[in-house]
């Protein structure tokens, strides 16, 4: 079974090739080996392989959360009662191998420096995160 998520292609967007789930950022990671990403101009090999894909060279992905999170859960909540937030620049670096994701060292996440067999996209299940805030 693919475990990746093949991206169909749009004419002027910068679409990726290929999405993959990382359970690290608990979210998919795009992936561009036909053309360079559009904001990055970054682009992988790819060994072809749907079901234990190699991408090179490593995957460095750098962004910025706020915590504790508003989720769809907690969001009317937190219109009544707004809670201070803490902006947290996060990084998951990975070298994808034959069908593992190994997370490098400066990866902040809980699986920096193990190396996790990738799971199928398409078996995600789509919804949102607990929220760490009660309901009310």
């Amino acid at each position: 079974m693919p475990i990746l998520h093949r991206v169909q292609q749009r004419d002027g967007h910068p679409d990726p090739d290929f999405l993959f789930w990382c359970p690290g950022c608990k979210c998919g990671h795009g992936v561009w080996v036909s053309r360079a990403n559009g904001h990055t101009g970054a682009t992988w090999t790819f060994n072809g392989s749907m079901e234990k894909p190699t991408f090179g060279p490593s995957l460095l992905i750098r962004y910025d959360t706020w915590y504790p999170p508003v989720t769809p859960e907690n969001l009317d909540q937190w219109k009544r009662e707004p809670w201070k937030q803490e902006k947290r620049s996060m990084v998951c670096h990975s070298v994808v191998t034959d069908g593992t994701i190994h997370y490098c060292g400066d990866s902040t996440h809980e699986f920096s420096g193990q190396a996790i067999p990738m799971v199928d996209f398409d078996a995600i299940p789509v919804e949102p995160p607990p929220s760490p805030h009660p309901k009310t």
